[in-house]
């Protein structure tokens, strides 16, 4: 029962009863052994109803993260994304800016200052290396792990970046990825959209997000063949491909694809096999939808 809920049942309790009530406690005599039952309940009660609270709190809505303006188009139709402390974190929605207020903003981590554009073999690897905002300075925000999101400020106006992978290239580890997003308690709710994101297909039961959570978690590395590739391409052109919107509970959508008839996730910027119960447990969830084909590449 939740804090508003627990409130409203409360205050419909009929004043007269809860007056009876203490009346005939106060005529009872009781043995001692009940007196200390009642107090150690109380008390059970108490610090369970202080944990309760405790988990509320810390698993209430974040602060809407409010999208002031959409993003422009870059020059050369480079990717926007850059490096810090050897992950690879991408501009939320291509380069949006947000409003930030001082209290969502923690410590300056550093500054944006080398060009990955101008020498991408020298710097697509080095910390602090960007294709965007440049003498930008990057932010640790209070209500994120770093390893999942971090902020830019750059002109006045503020970013988001998300981790997709590490800067050597590997994919990152989604088991600590999903822990550093705090999934699945930051998520209100999941939808499965068409591979390419335009039209959503269906909900994704709320009762089996936490399952779905645990599940991808398991998902591994991919060891991909030109064949594999292949068999990708021909499931993606054939409307096999899925994309998974995660509702957040800060107003911004995280988004990853599946492959389910292939066992096959898209994670961030890595390809994972995910565990065969992944097909097991929610493939019937994904049959019958259909999908318009993708233009011809």
């Amino acid at each position: 029962m939740n804090t508003k809920k627990f409130s409203d049942a409360m205050s419909e309790l009929d004043t007269k009863y809860v007056d009876e009530a203490l009346h005939y406690k106060k005529k009872m005599k009781k043995p001692i052994w009940i007196k200390w039952g009642v107090a150690a309940a109380c008390l059970l009660l108490t610090v369970t109803s202080v944990f309760t609270v405790s988990r509320m709190t810390e698993n209430a809505n974040l602060p809407q993260l409010e999208m002031t303006a959409p993003a422009a188009d870059a020059p050369t139709g480079m990717r926007k994304f850059m490096n810090f402390d050897g992950r690879r974190y991408v501009f939320l929605e291509n380069g949006a800016t947000y409003h930030l207020s001082d209290q969502q903003l923690q410590d300056a981590l550093g500054t944006l200052e080398y060009d990955i554009q101008a020498d991408p073999q020298t710097n697509s690897q080095k910390e602090f290396s960007s294709t965007f905002a440049l003498g930008g300075t990057v932010y640790q925000l209070t209500d994120y792990d770093p390893a999942f999101r971090i902020a830019v400020e750059w002109n006045g106006d503020y970013y988001l970046c998300q981790a997709v992978g590490l800067t050597d290239n590997t994919p990152m580890d989604v088991a600590e990825h999903f822990k550093a997003a705090r999934f699945p308690e930051t998520i209100n709710e999941v939808s499965i959209y068409d591979h390419a994101g335009a039209q959503m297909l269906a909900d994704f039961p709320s009762s089996e997000i936490e399952a779905l959570i645990d599940t991808l978690a398991q998902s591994m590395p991919a060891q991909l063949s030109d064949e594999d590739y292949q068999q990708i391409a021909k499931a993606q052109n054939e409307g096999q491909s899925y994309q998974l919107f995660f509702s957040l509970n800060d107003g911004t959508i995280y988004h990853l694809y599946v492959i389910p008839s292939l066992e096959i996730a898209m994670i961030g910027d890595g390809r994972y096999v995910l565990p065969e119960s992944f097909a097991e447990d929610f493939g019937s969830l994904f049959e019958g939808l259909s999908q318009n084909p993708l233009p011809a590449q």
